[in-house]
């Protein structure tokens, strides 16, 4: 993934842009929907707003400024395998104050000792080879605070716009699409607790007046992506 990533890190936000031009939507909008919809699912259930944030594959930080615009008082972090990516990431988000580190995949624990209430983690497992899935959870689940909340986003298999999309960009040549159950089983495996699964972007822009009707499908196993929360209940 170093390799994968380092040499297009620079042109990353360009190349996802022309990945999703058919959508009708520009790259900035999902980045915001997903931790949107990620405030407004803590906010639904009642879970104490997060002291401690980590956007884990951050990339270029994209995420970055619309988790400091919902989450106001957090103390943000993002990491990556991608030292390139790390470092574009700490120039583009100095105003949102936010922490990063390089994610190192031969070691088990986060620099400092970090823990998080809240993890985000925005399709980025299509990306590590499944092998290392589980591997990779229990590590996450291991820095997180007991009751923390998950939160995967994936793109759907079963959206045929997904798949045209997800064959024909750059950006996952060497990915493999993910299904919700298979994450939901990989979080099982990995002592994650309470997995919820909501179908999301159901709309291109040209149908924009019907996206308020999207809450109401998050059941149905058709939108363009999925996003799995889930609980840690651990105790340290």
């Amino acid at each position: 993934m170093t390799a994968e990533f380092d040499p297009i890190a620079e042109d990353y936000t360009k190349l996802h842009q022309e990945a999703i031009e058919g959508s009708g939507f520009s790259v900035d909008y999902f980045y915001e929907y997903k931790v949107k919809k990620t405030y407004q699912y803590l906010e639904k259930h009642n879970i104490t707003t997060p002291k401690t944030i980590l956007d884990f594959g951050c990339g270029v930080g994209n995420l970055i400024p619309y988790i400091r615009e919902y989450f106001p008082d957090a103390q943000i972090y993002g990491c990556d395998i991608s030292k390139e990516s790390i470092e574009l990431a700490e120039d583009k988000t100095k105003k949102s104050n936010a922490s990063f580190f390089l994610f190192d995949p031969d070691s088990d624990v986060f620099p400092a000792g970090l823990k998080f209430d809240l993890v985000i983690v925005s399709c980025v497992f299509h990306h590590i080879p499944p092998e290392e899935h589980i591997k990779t959870l229990y590590r996450i689940r291991a820095n997180m605070n007991p009751g923390g909340n998950l939160f995967i986003f994936e793109h759907n298999p079963y959206n045929p716009a997904t798949r045209r999309v997800f064959k024909n960009t750059p950006l996952d040549k060497n990915a493999t699409l993910l299904s919700a159950k298979y994450m939901t089983s990989q979080l099982e495996q990995s002592a994650f607790e309470n997995m919820i699964t909501n179908y999301i972007i159901f709309f291109p822009g040209s149908l924009s007046a019907f996206l308020p009707l999207e809450s109401k499908l998050i059941k149905v196993p058709f939108g363009a992506q999925y996003f799995i929360a889930a609980k840690t209940d651990h105790m340290e």
